[in-house]
């Protein structure tokens, strides 16, 4: 018994991630009651999802710094979800976080040279593949 499915919840959760990245198209946003106390928040509707992902300062800081603090510029803008972990409440807990997407194809950022040479650092490793789902098989 999968106890996530026993007790499901209203809103996405690392565990419906599955340990996988997922790349989703930004629906809507809306302020909804949440949590024990009714508080209210953002949450952020995909195409093609059932859940909504309630923002904390993090992700929807990291939102709008790619898109900009007017959720209406939000619209149709993708993101990567992505399972961590992070401290919450004095504990370490799993717990979803974004990062941009960028379309393959996109140009690349223009490259500037230092003014002088420093030596090259260590190339960073390749960052994770990730779940290219059609919309219709998004997990949640």
């Amino acid at each position: 018994m999968n106890i996530n499915e026993v007790f499901p919840s209203k809103w996405i959760c690392a565990a419906d991630l599955k340990g996988d990245d997922i790349v989703l198209t930004i629906d809507r946003v809306t302020v909804e009651s949440v949590g024990r106390d009714s508080e209210s928040k953002p949450v952020v509707f995909f195409i093609g999802a059932k859940k909504g992902f309630v923002l904390n300062k993090t992700t929807s800081g990291v939102i709008a710094n790619l898109y900009g603090m007017n959720t209406d510029k939000w619209l149709g803008q993708g993101i990567i979800l992505y399972p961590t972990q992070c401290e919450a409440f004095g504990e370490i807990v799993d717990c979803v976080r974004v990062r941009p997407h960028k379309p393959s194809g996109a140009p690349a950022a223009p490259a500037t040279a230092p003014v002088e040479a420093a030596p090259a650092p260590a190339p960073a490793p390749a960052p994770a593949a990730h779940a290219s789902i059609p919309e219709s098989e998004i997990p949640f």
